[in-house]
C-alpha cells in the first residue's frame, strides 16, 4: 500500500476527493468564523463529519486500487 496512489488524476474518485477536502475547508472556516446557534452549529459539524468520513474512504480506495 502506497500513499503515491492517492494522486490519480484521470480517475475522476480523486477530484471527488479534492472537492470533498475543499468542502471540509470551507465547513471548518463556516463553524470558526459565523456565531452560529446549537442547531446551526450541530448540522455544520455533522456535516464536516461525515464529509471526512467520506474523503476517507475515498483515499481507501485509491491507495488500494
Amino acid at each position: 500500500m502506497k500513499l503515491s496512489r492517492i494522486f490519480q488524476p484521470r480517475n475522476p474518485t480523486f477530484w471527488i476527493m479534492v472537492a470533498l477536502n475543499f468542502l471540509s475547508m470551507v465547513l471548518s472556516h463556516i463553524s470558526q468564523t459565523f456565531a452560529l446557534n446549537t442547531f446551526g452549529f450541530v448540522v455544520v459539524i455533522s456535516l464536516a463529519i461525515l464529509n471526512a468520513l467520506a474523503s476517507t474512504f475515498l483515499a481507501w480506495r485509491l491507495v488500494n486500487s
